[in-house]
Order: C-alpha cells, then structure tokens, then sequence
C-alpha cells in the first residue's frame, strides 16, 4: 500500500464499516445451535451462537465477523462481547458472537493446548455452519461466505488465531498427536462436517500464537492489537507450564 493511500477488503465510501453508529440498533438473534462436543468435564456440550446485525439494512452480502470472549479458557461467556459485537454491527458487519468449550483445568502444558485446540476446533465450526446457512438454509443472516474473518478478544483471540494458522498436521504440538484422530484431526468434531473452515481474515485483541511459523504464505492477513503491559497474554516471553515458543519472533501465551 503506497503512502497515504489507504486500502480497504470492501467499498467503505458510504461510511459502511469505518463509521461508528452508521445504523442506529442492531437486531439481535440468540442462542442459534451451531454444533455440539465434549466439554472440558468430559459430558456433551451444545454449543449456540448469537448474531448481531445492523437493523434496517438491505444488503445481504455483508462481511461476517466472528467475536469470540476472553477468560483464559476457564471462563467467560458469549454475552461479554455483546458491546463489541453491536459496535460492529453498527457499522454494517454481521457479527457473531459464539460459545467456545470452556471450564476449570490445571493449567500446564498439555492442558493448555488441549484448551487451544477445543477453542480452534469451536471456531472452525462456527465457521463451517455460517457457509452451511448460506447454502442450505437461504443465508439467514446476509452475509457473503467469502468474506468470514475471525477472532476476539484474549482466550477467543487464540482460539481464533489457532483455527486460521494451525491448519497442517505436521504442525500439532506433540503432546496431541496421538490424540487427534478421536478429537476429528485439525476439523475437530463441533459440527457442520464438509464446509469449508477458511477464512478471510483474523484478527486480535490480545491474543497470541504457539509459533509464528505456523503462518507462512497464502495464508490469511492478521490485523492484531495487543497492550504492551498485558499481565495475562504477555508479548514475547515465555513461561514455565504454558504452552508457548520461544524466540524473538515467537509470541509467548498463557
């Protein structure tokens, strides 16, 4: 991009997607059921979505963003990004705000790639039934299916950053090898078998990756914000029993 010349994924010359409160409300659909799997305490887990779109408006080809919660993979729930998700909304985007598998674990290194991964494979379903709504169901919400960009906030930036980069088996950490055939292999087994899990883009609030190299040409842009003084998510540090890589273009997690 050459120097003040700024470039956009859409036309944004209406104001659409730049400027805040373009639509007044935005209507809220809640608790759609986009998948299910095994919990952290090991019983079934439905997992829901709530979709937020701006009231009014007739286009039904609109980006679709997903936004997903922080808590450390311990807590949390969809409801806490609601004002970020009107926020978007407001501008013209579809955005989604999902349930992810998530509860108490001892946290060390194996636990917490465990807890990436319910997190990535929660994702890439979500992304999965959004392209199934589409296509089976008469797009529901207005979105364009190739134009999907997820992320969040923390824990839900990780997990979405996971879902996009974390896409090659020769990638899985080595403490999940074995397991990944029963956990349905890098698609994992949340729902909506057959679409496709890729996306246009990712974004972070504060989030993280297990290592840098995982991302490598062709794959999609990443926009990420993240405060310097973060205590949970530090930059570029890692720490004993979490899982993160080391190195100057290594981003720590925990």
């Amino acid at each position: 991009m050459r120097a003040g010349i700024a470039s956009y994924a859409q036309d944004c010359s209406t104001g659409r997607y730049v400027s805040a409160n373009l639509f007044p409300t935005a209507t809220v659909t809640n608790a759609v059921v986009y998948g299910a799997n095994i919990g952290v305490n090991g019983s079934n887990q439905t997992l829901r979505l709530d979709v937020y779109a701006p009231t009014g408006d007739a286009q039904t080809d609109r980006p679709a963003l997903i936004v997903a919660f922080g808590g450390s993979f311990i807590s949390g729930t969809r409801a806490d990004v609601a004002d970020i998700c009107q926020d978007f909304a407001k501008r013209g985007y579809v955005a989604i705000a999902p349930d992810y598998r998530v509860g108490f674990f001892f946290p060390n290194e194996a636990t917490t790639i465990r807890a990436v991964m319910r997190g990535a494979h929660d994702m890439k379903a979500v992304v999965r039934f959004l392209r199934k709504s589409v296509a089976e169901s008469g797009n529901p919400y207005g979105i364009d299916p190739e134009r999907i960009i997820v992320g969040g906030v923390s824990a839900g930036a990780i997990s979405g950053i996971h879902a996009a980069y974390l896409d090659q088996d020769s990638e899985v950490p080595a403490v999940l090898v074995p397991e990944m055939p029963a956990l349905g292999g890098i698609e994992g087994n949340s729902g909506s078998p057959g679409y496709s899990s890729e996306v246009f883009a990712v974004y972070s609030f504060s989030g993280a990756i297990g290592d840098t190299l995982w991302m490598v040409p062709g794959d999609a842009p990443l926009a990420s914000i993240h405060e310097v003084g973060d205590g949970v998510v530090p930059i570029r540090r890692k720490f004993p029993g979490h899982w993160c890589a080391n190195g100057p273009d290594r981003i720590g997690q925990s």
